[in-house]
């Protein structure tokens, strides 16, 4: 059987919404709901959380150490290279990248994303975002095989293929195989965003004050 790590890649400074990972949703900050959900995925080995070394994002690191998790502090700027370092000290067959910033993700489409990739011939698979699918944005993961990560460290990537880990594939696709697949009509919904990338997207999910403990299909039926 593979071994399946999740490595949940979170930094406070963003771009677009500083320390937005800290943001409050019923009374606990994003990053503790990405971590309470994403736990409950069945076949996996270890949960990382991969966070840059600059001090920074120390505030980050001191709250994640309070939920007792795996941390590993790696390159902020070279993703690639946090990843490849990460999976040195936390070795695994399968890599599974989640982003801090998807407060309801889904154990449940992990599980199938996990189980569709392990079941199908491809470099990359994904349901986090809706592109080629009908699955909304937030919901579930992406992954691939550790050995490519230690591959794409190996080539001559641009500043953009190093921040955005795995950009270099998907600009060479006649190179690698990428796969994604449909979800269950419940939650066939590709216009619905439920990660936050901006404070209006902060403010349209606080809005719905909704219950975090509920599963994919209710959260989907919440935000139509």
């Amino acid at each position: 059987m593979s071994i399946n790590n999740i490595f949940i890649q979170a930094r406070l400074n963003s771009k677009r919404l500083k320390n937005k990972l800290m943001l409050m949703i019923n009374n606990k900050p994003v990053i503790y709901w990405v971590y309470y959900r994403v736990k409950k995925t069945s076949n996996f080995n270890k949960l990382i959380f991969v966070i840059p070394d600059t001090s920074e994002n120390d505030p980050l690191y001191d709250y994640l150490q309070s939920l007792d998790v795996e941390i590993f502090r790696g390159s902020e700027k070279n993703l690639v290279k946090r990843f490849y370092d990460a999976i040195k000290l936390f070795p695994c067959d399968n890599v599974i990248r989640v982003c801090a910033d998807n407060p309801f993700i889904c154990h449940k489409e992990i599980d199938k994303l996990i189980n569709y990739f392990c079941n199908n011939e491809c470099d990359l698979a994904f349901n986090n975002i809706p592109h080629k699918n009908n699955y909304p944005d937030g919901l579930g993961a992406e992954i691939c095989k550790s050995k490519l990560i230690s591959q794409l460290v190996e080539k001559n990537l641009n500043d953009d293929e190093k921040e955005h880990i795995f950009n270099y594939v998907k600009n060479n696709k006649t190179k690698y195989t990428i796969k994604t697949f449909d979800p269950d009509n419940e939650i066939a919904c590709s216009n619905l965003k439920l990660d936050i990338d901006t404070i209006k997207d902060y403010n349209e999910i606080s809005k719905h004050k909704v219950d975090i403990d509920m599963d994919g299909k209710m959260i989907v039926e919440e935000f139509r």
